[in-house]
């Protein structure tokens, strides 16, 4: 080493100086790759373990590497170096500490986003210290084992690459894949790195620090630097393309990743043998190298193990075939070891071998023992957070900003504004999000408003039908009442005059008993609708209560010719719910069942089931019967049959409505089956036990009939697709076609939950959520929103349930919508209809009297 001469000297320190410019390569390449939140963690971890290599290097490794060999296997000298006037010594030393730094940065890219910075500096210590300079010193010492049976590593494929790499690959496999690297089925998920030129420019920069890396590993400045270095040039650009045309063939793509690591495959391929081939050999070589590497990247995919950046398919897989390059390609004379191509190729294979036993074989368990004292890996929410924040404490505007949105997420405040940062990006994102606040809060004071204006209006609504049943149930009391007394006085007579005119009294009465009919239904609805309608609870004998119902409703039903069954177990017990409710049920149903039969049968079947759980009511008769169609629409207010049936029978079809909400309010259920021609029956089932008008939610068994969904939508398609899929899965499905329809279906329906679209005309979803999250009464129903633009966190924000993107497919939605079935959600509506109030107050002004013009 003193021999150096002047020039040589100076090679050798300009080239230590390119190979420590490879640092900044390294950290920024790494840098790129990585997220954002990461980043002067990579920074920090690139600068320390340049201290910490250098220091240990300088104290310990550079001794056990170079020092006086003890039989070939260790240094024994040269520890905490001196360098006694020596300039050639001292150049030495620093270019090797630059080789040992190198090994020890591999590791950092691989591991990277998730390792501690404590665990890097130890793993740091290992290389430096053990792993590195033992390895050296077998094949790059005079007296080294490896070196004495041929081992050519010119300037480190496998001295400084491999042993980076090995290391890297037992890190991988102890510290594990980061968070969302691979799906719950072990497809890879693609994390896509902060910035991707600052990657290409950390990657030309290590290109060429590898001219002083493989330039200066001559350690002279002669004739043979130049070729050494054409062979480096062409051999990363060879790398590149080599990779690059493999990845389009198998998956017809191109990335800049692949342009970046293939370069640098090429790179490493050519270290241990750019001293001994020819230029088209370097090409060679280098393409092999960049297509090992692209295999061997999604082979490590394959087996889940998540290289951050790529750091083990390059300095290893990459190093491997370099390594075994020389034995293939390198001239023997300039070899220099006197051994044949097979020979070589031996030699060659056991220097891979010795590397992976000694840096992966000893590496993996010293790395777990490590991991048991000082843990490599963050925590799971340090590692959300990112490294710059949980290991450095470093904040940026976008946490700032990050934080910010998160408070209001979390106080529901709305009205609250981030700070802007003035001249940043983040600053202008801040500043659009602000003006979306703007906008939400100006759209939300109008739906507001728009919700207290509808409040005030039900209100007035709700006065006006009182102030109507008072003012009607007084005329008409008048009206039927002296109906039957004239009726009475002129039954008396028996002239054909007074018989005519009774017939008359009776239309007369027969229409005011009906308008009285409806103006009850009519208040019913009322109730139901401002969920005032209540339940008195108490315990009575079932099996009295069928007589007296039997003996009301038996006239109606001889009245047609028909004959009534009653089949009622004396010791039926008691049934606990709403005495009036059940009776006004059974009424209905039996009267219209009479209407509907003409000399037919009629029976009531009473009974326990379920081991005298339930109460199961079935009312039977012989009439006319309905179709499928009409079965469909018979719940829903003011629908009966069909027009026909309305004509001919009468009826305001609002009291099947009524009873099933009745009975649904009591944790029951109403069902019919019928075939046309041959009859109809009516079932209602009821729990022998009714704690509480909550029950409304109640259902039997596998029965998920109980529970509703609103689904708004302005699609007619979606809205119809959304139907069936809910249907399908047991729902009540109810539609509305747009926002402002959406908002008085909820408030009508008052559903278990509301799917709601968001692009839509008039009144967009997102002011239909804000307008149901101000209802007091509506703000509780859960709203999953359905839509073609990905913005869940504004949903989140204004308190949606869940967020499906369109287009929407079942199962998604299935999974989603099974939390609401058998919801907690007390039902004070009723199942079917639109709009019943306005329905009937409409039906009522057609039967008042028009005044004259």
């Amino acid at each position: 080493m003193e021999a150096y001469s002047q020039i040589d000297l100076l090679w050798v320190l300009l080239c230590a100086a390119l190979v420590f410019l490879m640092q900044a390569g390294f950290t920024a390449l790494e840098a790129g790759k990585t997220r954002s939140k990461n980043s002067v963690n990579v920074a920090t971890k690139n600068l320390a373990d340049f201290i910490v290599a250098t220091l240990a290097f300088w104290m310990l490794g550079f001794g056990l590497m170079f020092g006086a060999s003890g039989g070939g296997w260790i240094g024994l000298d040269s520890f905490l170096l001196d360098w006694n006037g020596s300039a050639g010594l001292t150049a030495f030393f620093i270019f090797q500490t630059l080789f040992c730094v190198t090994a020890a940065t591999i590791i950092s890219g691989a591991t990277a986003e998730r390792t501690r910075f404590i665990g890097y500096i130890a793993i740091t210590l290992l290389v430096a210290l053990l792993i590195y300079p033992l390895f050296g010193h077998w094949a790059w010492h005079d007296a080294g084992w490896l070196a004495t049976l041929g081992f050519v590593d010119f300037a480190g494929s496998t001295v400084v690459h491999s042993i980076g790499g090995w290391l890297a690959l037992a890190a991988l496999l102890i510290i594990g894949p980061r968070q969302g690297r691979f799906d719950s089925e072990g497809r890879p998920v693609d994390i896509p790195g902060s910035n991707l030129p600052l990657a290409v420019l950390g990657a030309i920069l290590l290109w060429i620090g590898w001219f002083g890396f493989n330039g200066g590993s001559v350690l002279a400045f002669d004739e043979t630097v130049a070729p050494i270095i054409g062979n480096t040039l062409l051999a990363g650009a060879a790398g590149a393309a080599g990779a690059a045309t493999l990845v389009w063939w198998r998956h017809r793509r191109h990335d800049v990743g692949t342009l970046i690591n293939g370069s640098l495959a090429g790179l490493v391929a050519i270290t241990a043998s750019a001293h001994a081939v020819e230029a088209g050999e370097a090409v060679l070589i280098g393409a092999i190298g960049g297509a090992v590497m692209a295999v061997g990247r999604d082979t490590l995919l394959r087996l889940r193990i998540d290289d951050a950046i790529g750091a083990v398919p390059v300095h290893l897989f990459a190093a491997i075939w370099g390594t075994l390059a020389v034995a293939l390609f390198g001239d023997p004379a300039r070899l220099e070891t006197g051994l044949g191509m097979v020979a070589q190729l031996g030699v060659q294979t056991l220097g891979i071998a010795v590397c992976a036993a000694w840096a992966f074989g000893l590496g993996y368990p010293l790395l777990r023992l490590i991991n048991r004292h000082i843990p490599l890996r963050v925590t799971a929410e340090d590692e959300l957070n990112g490294l710059n924040l949980s290991e450095h404490g470093e904040r940026n505007e976008l946490y700032h900003l990050l934080t910010a949105m998160e408070g209001q997420v979390r106080s529901g405040d709305v009205r609250s504004r981030v700070p802007v940062e003035p001249f940043t990006e983040v600053g202008l994102i801040a500043d659009r999000y602000n003006r979306v606040l703007d906008s939400l809060e100006h759209e939300m004071d109008r739906a507001t408003a728009a919700a207290e204006s509808a409040e005030e209006a039900n209100r007035a609504k709700s006065q006006f039908l009182a102030n109507m049943s008072h003012e009607l149930r007084t005329p008409l009391n008048a009206v039927i009442g002296y109906s039957e007394m004239l009726i009475e006085d002129l039954s008396e007579r028996d002239d054909h005059e007074s018989r005519q005119q009774v017939d008359d009294l009776g239309k007369i009465h027969g229409a005011g008993s009906h308008l009285l009919e409806l103006i009850n239904s009519i208040l019913d609805l009322s109730k139901i609708e401002a969920g005032k309608m209540e339940l008195y609870l108490e315990p009575f004998d079932l099996r009295e209560q069928v007589d007296n119902i039997s003996a009301l409703v038996r006239p109606l039903v001889e009245k047609n010719g028909n004959r009534l069954v009653v089949e009622c177990d004396a010791a039926i017990g008691t049934l606990h719910a709403d005495q009036t409710k059940t009776r006004q049920i059974l009424f209905n149903l039996l009267s219209n069942a009479a209407k509907f039969t003409e000399a037919g049968e009629i029976t009531l079947q009473v009974k326990a089931v379920d081991d005298g759980a339930w109460i199961e009511c079935a009312v039977r008769d012989t009439g006319i019967g309905m179709t499928e169609e009409q079965q469909a629409r018979l719940f829903q207010e003011f629908t009966q049959a069909d027009a026909s049936t309305t004509r001919k029978y009468g009826g305001t079809g609002l009291g099947l409505a009524i009873c099933r909400h009745f009975a649904a309010m009591m944790g029951g259920t109403i069902e019919v089956a019928s075939t046309p021609g041959q009859g109809s029956t009516f079932t209602l089932r009821l729990p022998r036990e009714v704690h509480s008008p909550d029950a409304a939610t109640a259902t039997t068994a596998g029965d998920t009939t109980g529970d509703r969904i609103l689904v708004i939508d302005d699609d007619p398609v979606a809205r119809d697709l959304i139907r069936r899929f809910l249907e399908r899965d047991g729902f009540q499905v109810e539609t509305a076609s747009g926002g402002t329809e959406g908002l008085q279906r909820a408030q009508q329906m008052r559903p278990d939950a509301i799917t709601l679209d968001v692009m839509m005309p008039g009144m967009d979803g997102w002011q239909v959520l804000a307008a149901l999250k101000a209802d007091p009464i509506l703000q509780a129903i859960p709203v999953v929103m359905l839509t073609m633009v990905d913005n869940r966190e504004l949903g989140n924000s204004l308190g949606a349930a869940d967020y499906l993107t369109k287009p929407i497919e079942h199962r998604d939605l299935s999974r989603i919508m099974a939390r609401f079935h058998h919801s907690d959600h007390p039902d004070t509506t009723l199942p079917d209809g639109a709009r019943p109030l306005d329905e009937a107050l409409r039906t009522l002004s057609d039967l008042l009297p028009k005044r004259p013009e």
